[in-house]
């Protein structure tokens, strides 16, 4: 995460294997969602990170690729 009015960066997150989609922000603001392709075998990685830390707040494993993910109003995560 880069500060918009400094450009400083925030925070850093290391995936399993690359991002080629857009991330998504909660309604709430609380946390980010990215999805991650494996490098070695074809499953992905779906992360939840905390917006002003960076922690991960917990991962889900799939089978096969992932597009880019879709948050509801209600932070239910599509």
């Amino acid at each position: 995460a880069i500060d918009g009015s400094s450009g400083d960066l925030v925070w850093r997150f290391q995936t399993w294997g690359g991002i080629y989609t857009s991330p998504a922000i909660s309604a709430s603001n609380n946390f980010v969602v990215v999805s991650s392709d494996s490098d070695s075998d074809l499953s992905s990685h779906l992360y939840a990170i905390n917006v002003a830390t960076g922690a991960l707040l917990w991962c889900y494993l799939a089978s096969g690729q992932m597009s880019s993910p879709a948050i509801s109003s209600s932070d239910t995560i599509y």
